[in-house]
């Protein structure tokens, strides 16, 4: 899951032109994020304000995932802990029946 919250951001980068990298430590973040109840949802419309608001303030897109911590915080302030881990359960457990 993690692989893929990143390509997110990667590919949200390409979409502006700006090409980056994921290095250990984004992914260690993005991992709590997760592990804290972070959607995938959420994730792309954090990722899409960002990408709009470059766009319109001709700003470079932001260096690693760590920059978006405020924003992460205040989504996963909005979701009750109960009913994200019920979806990360979810989400687990049906990853981890497609193997």
């Amino acid at each position: 899951m993690v692989k893929r919250y990143c390509n997110h951001f990667l590919r949200a980068g390409d979409t502006l032109g700006q090409v980056r990298t994921i290095s250990e430590r984004d992914e260690q973040v993005m991992g709590r994020w997760i592990s804290h109840g972070l959607l995938e949802a959420e994730w792309r419309v954090i990722l899409a304000d960002h990408v709009k608001y470059c766009r319109e303030s001709r700003r470079d897109y932001a260096r690693g995932i760590g920059y978006f911590a405020e924003p992460v915080k205040r989504s996963l302030s909005r979701v009750p802990n109960a009913t994200a881990r019920q979806l990360l359960d979810a989400i687990k457990t049906r990853s981890q029946s497609t193997r």
